[in-house]
């Protein structure tokens, strides 16, 4: 998290490094591919649960839903379950 810096963008459209960053409401983030929307929705949840908050991660596709929830379970602020453990005919 070192090398993660944040900039948004003043009242004259010009980009400043910021401490904060304010959400509110419903957001939709777009951007160029690779510039980083998954890591920060990723960051985002993660901080979200550590600060016992709820979050609700949309993704583009069922292909696309393992990979933020997972990366979300390897720093241990939630409870996960095992590959599969929700796929019909599975024991609990």
């Amino acid at each position: 998290m070192k090398r993660v810096h944040l900039e948004v963008f003043d009242r004259n459209d010009t980009l400043q490094a910021s401490d904060i960053l304010t959400l509110e409401g419903m957001m939709h983030l777009i951007g160029m591919v690779s510039s980083g929307k998954s890591t920060l929705m990723t960051v985002l949840a993660v901080w979200m649960a550590r600060n016992n908050r709820r979050v609700t991660l949309v993704v583009g596709s069922v292909t696309e839903a393992p990979e933020p929830g997972q990366t979300v379970c390897r720093t241990g602020v939630v409870g996960c379950t095992h590959p599969g453990a929700h796929e019909p005919g599975t024991p609990h």
